[in-house]
């Protein structure tokens, strides 16, 4: 999988589309990504959307039961949760 620019038509109504850069030293390793940022609406706490799709080979492996990783680069960990389909 790998993160991909935002369509118009997908954006969060309340949400703002932000571009964030990769952390401190790790510009050759990770790229900038677009994301969404918005409140949810319960609990008005932050929340941060990445949108994501799968690249060739992908869909067979996730058939085959391969675990699916997400990673977070620059030692922050937050909570998160995985969509399929939502925007």
């Amino acid at each position: 999988m790998r993160p991909t620019p935002i369509p118009d038509d997908e954006i969060r109504p309340g949400s703002v589309r932000v571009i964030y850069g990769a952390p401190s030293g790790m510009a050759d390793v990770v790229d900038p990504v677009e994301v969404l940022q918005h409140h949810h609406e319960e609990t008005n706490m932050p929340v941060i959307s990445v949108r994501c799709e799968l690249e060739p080979g992908d869909l067979g492996k996730l058939r085959k039961g391969a675990p699916v990783w997400v990673s977070f680069y620059g030692g922050g960990l937050m909570p998160f949760r995985v969509d399929v389909g939502v925007t």
